[in-house]
């Protein structure tokens, strides 16, 4: 019996909506040399924006972070500016 692994192949881009900061932090992207792109809402409580602001600003280049204003975890009626960020 032959077995093969499977070709582990590395992300383009990365697209984190809202992640947990409480349950993990973002050190595993450290590194990735692949673009980061972060939405999260300014009123989010699972992910204060203020320290995703923090742990997105020790993660190196290229990344990008977007706060929708007003929005919260589930982005009720932000699917249009979730939409536009991912571009």
């Amino acid at each position: 019996m032959v077995v093969r692994a499977a070709a582990v192949v590395a992300p383009a881009r990365v697209v984190l909506v809202a992640p947990p900061l409480a349950f993990g932090g973002l050190e595993g992207l450290a590194q990735r040399p692949c673009s980061k792109l972060f939405i999260a809402g300014d009123r989010d409580p699972y992910c204060p924006a203020a320290e995703l602001e923090r742990a997105v600003a020790a993660l190196p280049e290229p990344k990008r972070l977007v706060i929708v204003p007003g929005a919260d975890h589930f982005f009720a009626g932000y699917g249009p500016r979730i939409a536009a960020a991912l571009g």
